[in-house]
């Protein structure tokens, strides 16, 4: 939607109403609407205006060439023309008279969408991560963790009503608050993510979305298709890429770059070290092939790196320093 002009929306939903409209165009503007209750309420009220201002019995053939500027500029002369003159009743042709309330419900829409989008035409609130704000909150109270270089955007005007929120590039990790019922949504080009109440994930990636669920319940839903949807619970993923939605396990510790939690059965020291280095977006490298699949067993909530790296110093009797960045561990 954010890539899509306010002026073309207009006239896709005209062209949609009208009848003249690809099914392309009619799957684009579900797509959009799906994505936003200020299209979906525009078209609904376009809707309305036009039955009641063109004809059902009105054959679509005779309007497939219809030029609603045209047709206006030759409806206003004759309204000058006819103001002229003493008053007498007119009997106008059925295809003037169509074309005449295409024009003027065509015309009624125009203000009514310009009334529209101006109530929401601010300037949408982009936040981009921030080293020195790990944790920061969207103004019901939900709070979320960019990772770097992701940037996130919502519109203050509406967020009250539609806690709406997009995420142009990299990962997200939320925790919503309840809102009486209210749900809240997540935005990316592949998905669109609805949730209650909850802790979750989402990734956008070179268009692809990844969404993760800690607690509670998500429903992903590919926008390309209304009906293609899924219903994530705790523990579970789905990746959306190239209009395809679908399952997916996640790796173990893939959330934890934002919530800091690491759990570790029985995993081989290597995939720790990986799963650290991910974890704390930190170069991490093990010296030394004898203790690469060495087995650990540990749970790490809330702390450092350092405190980490001690635990497992002291574990194998390992050596920790840093170089040019990177930390490295060897015997």
């Amino acid at each position: 939607m954010e890539n899509t002009p306010k002026q073309d929306i207009g006239i896709l939903i005209t062209k949609v109403v009208c009848g003249e409209a690809t099914e392309f165009e009619i799957a684009h503007l579900q797509t959009l609407a799906n994505q936003s209750e200020t299209i979906k309420a525009e078209w609904i009220a376009t809707q309305k205006l036009w039955s009641l201002g063109f004809p059902n019995q009105i054959e679509q053939e005779d309007f497939t060439a219809f030029n609603s500027q045209e047709a206006w500029q030759k409806v206003s002369k004759t309204i000058q023309t006819e103001s002229a003159k003493p008053a007498k009743v007119i009997q106008m042709n059925w295809r003037w008279a169509a074309a005449a309330s295409v024009v003027l419900a065509l015309l009624t829409f125009t203000i009514v969408r310009t009334q529209v989008w101006n109530a929401t035409s601010e300037v949408a609130t982009v936040i981009k991560s921030n080293p020195s704000a790990k944790t920061q909150s969207l103004p019901d109270g939900s709070d979320f963790t960019l990772s770097n270089d992701a940037e996130l955007s919502y519109l203050k005007g509406t967020y009250s009503q539609e806690r709406a929120v997009s995420l142009k590039k990299g990962k997200v990790y939320l925790h919503v608050q309840k809102a009486a019922g209210a749900k809240f949504t997540v935005k990316t080009t592949e998905a669109l993510v609805t949730v209650l109440g909850t802790k979750f994930s989402v990734e956008q990636l070179n268009g692809n979305t990844k969404v993760l669920v800690e607690e509670g319940k998500v429903k992903v839903q590919n926008p390309s298709l209304e009906s293609d949807s899924l219903i994530l619970t705790a523990g579970m993923g789905a990746y959306v890429s190239k209009g395809k939605l679908q399952l997916l396990v996640p790796e173990p510790n893939e959330m934890a770059w934002a919530n800091k939690k690491l759990v570790f059965e029985s995993m081989p020291l290597h995939k720790v070290i990986a799963n650290l280095s991910s974890a704390y977006n930190k170069p991490i490298l093990l010296k030394g092939t004898q203790l690469r699949n060495e087995k650990i067993t540990a749970q790490f909530t809330n702390q450092e790196l350092d405190e980490v790296l001690q635990v497992l110093s002291k574990l194998y009797n390992l050596d920790v320093k840093e170089t040019n960045d990177t930390i490295i561990l060897f015997r």
